[in-house]
């Protein structure tokens, strides 16, 4: 589960360094049934957590999104209206744990940047 948080965090740290910037996460299905790993994903990232009120897959949701945003049959403004009746926040970060998954996300981009490339390995 870690491991999976952890990879999120290096991908959000590439979006903020291109000047992309989020505030919370939105997410469903998946592992993301189990408040643990809600809770993981919320520490690891500093940020809270959203995810389906009735817990509907998230590719639905996303699809149906994009197919009626695609062919004009909402506008950009309801769409976000729609999101914010459908999503619930079911995680916040805690400061312990915030402080506790820094320690490993530094461990993590420790063995991420400084492990030898497969090609590295087979020499």
């Amino acid at each position: 589960m870690g491991g999976a948080a952890f990879t999120l965090k290096v991908i959000y740290q590439a979006l903020q360094e291109n000047g992309l910037k989020a505030s919370v996460i939105h997410g469903g299905g998946g592992g993301l049934r189990m408040s643990t790993w809600r809770q993981i994903f919320s520490g690891v990232s500093g940020m809270p957590l959203y995810v389906d009120k009735k817990d509907a897959e998230p590719t639905l949701i996303g699809g149906w999104l994009h197919y009626s945003l695609a062919n004009s049959y909402i506008s950009h403004k309801e769409a976000v209206n729609r999101l914010r009746e459908i999503l619930e926040e079911r995680a916040k970060p805690n400061p312990f744990t915030n402080e506790f998954y820094s320690e490993y996300m530094q461990f993590y981009d420790c063995l991420l940047y400084t492990s030898p490339s497969p090609r590295d390995r087979q020499k």
